[in-house]
């Protein structure tokens, strides 16, 4: 249960840390500001936990636990970002600002019950006809920030839709306690992989983005080939086989390791780019990160040499003390640790890195034991008996 528990409460940190990232670029960059408390009180925090008991309900159907209720409304803990004195509920009634955090929480709501497989099916489309109209809302809403025609608007579009179908998968979760798969289809798992993949991508690049800082620059083949096109590819790649290792051996397994490596397509288009940082996507951390969360992977993956394994965990860890030592010297003073800017910066780059460590342990992962024992009906043991 901790290990479910605690992947689930990094998960979720990393999406609201990817989330205060997308209410920066709809606000606009030069005009947000980040808070102690409106960030990481009022959205990372709610986030870990949320994170956290969606963690517990997959433990729970994992073991063929109760659902329950509590589980099922955990996103409503995004309501507490109402407290905000500055955008909290008093402006909400006044001015009717401020109501996002109940947007978004029954969106994801309506999005976890679509995809719960239970219920009436016509409550199901309506609440799935819902969740697909806030998805196209908040593509629309990114007009606010650029145009759509532009290649910073359209990404401001797909990170906000990634981010909240994201969230709605993560609501489906308590829905499905007592179902033997969480995902029943390859050709589902391979879109979910794909979705979490592009939010990933999108949340990457939004970190990419506070790293250049004035030099930022949103551009088409940047952004979309080299960024999102690749996470989404990955997410799809390790998506199938982690739904192909619960229905037997997974074939060609070696190079599903490998594929975090994919991001790494962006040097072609420069090799010489390869002495830059995180300059446009490009360079030194293009092989760099996915490189390290390979090693993150296989520290947390079973099996393998113990000692190879604690070097691993070295390794990936070692993020948090250089992070912590060279943040001002790549992306100058704002992401300064003793700054809310610079805390908030550091939670979503160490969120992102592992976050892509356990994806990338899926392919070495061991294949569970599934029964292939046939129980018979009651009906046929009660006649038997007789």
């Amino acid at each position: 249960m901790g290990t479910l528990v605690l992947a689930g409460a990094v998960l979720g940190t990393t999406w609201a840390a990817g989330l205060r990232g997308w209410m920066i670029h709809m606000v606009g960059p030069e005009s947000s500001q980040v808070h102690w408390l409106s960030t990481l009180g009022l959205v990372l925090a709610p986030g870990l936990v949320i994170g956290a008991l969606l963690g517990l309900a997959e433990h729970r159907r994992r073991s063929g636990g109760a659902r329950s209720w509590w589980l099922t409304l955990a996103p409503c803990l995004f309501l507490v970002a109402l407290a905000d004195p500055k955008a909290g509920l008093m402006l909400l009634l006044r001015e009717g600002i401020g109501g996002g955090a109940i947007g978004v929480m029954l969106l994801g709501l309506a999005g976890g019950y679509a995809l719960s497989g239970r219920g009436r099916t016509w409550w199901r489309r309506t609440c799935g006809t819902l969740a697909v109209a806030g998805l196209l809302l908040m593509m629309v809403m990114a007009s606010d920030t650029a145009p759509l025609e532009s290649a910073y608007g359209v990404w401001v579009g797909v990170y906000a839709s990634s981010l909240l179908a994201v969230l709605m998968l993560g609501c489906a979760v308590p829905q499905r306690i007592g179902r033997p798969r969480l995902v029943p289809r390859r050709s589902v798992a391979v879109g979910i992989g794909a979705v979490c993949g592009l939010a990933w991508a999108a949340t990457l690049r939004a970190f990419m983005f506070e790293v250049a800082g004035d030099e930022a620059e949103v551009q088409w083949a940047g952004t979309f080939v080299w960024v999102l096109l690749p996470g989404t590819v990955i997410g799809m790649l390790l998506a199938w086989g982690e739904h192909r290792r619960w229905t037997g051996p997974v074939r060609h397994r070696r190079w599903l390791v490998w594929s975090p490596m994919l991001f790494a397509a962006v040097l072609l288009q420069d090799p010489l780019a390869l002495v830059g940082g995180f300059d446009g996507g490009i360079g030194l951390a293009a092989i760099a990160v996915p490189a390290m969360c390979m090693v993150g992977g296989y520290a947390l993956a079973r099996g393998g040499s113990p000692w190879l394994r604690a070097v691993a965990g070295l390794v990936i860890l070692s993020a948090v003390p250089i992070w912590a030592l060279t943040a001002t010297d790549v992306g100058g003073a704002s992401l300064s640790l003793g700054s809310p800017h610079g805390a908030w910066a550091a939670v979503l780059f160490w969120g992102l890195l592992a976050s892509f460590s356990m994806a990338a342990a899926l392919p070495r992962a061991a294949s569970p034991v599934v029964s292939t024992a046939v129980t018979p009906p009651a009906s046929v043991v009660d006649k038997g008996r007789t």
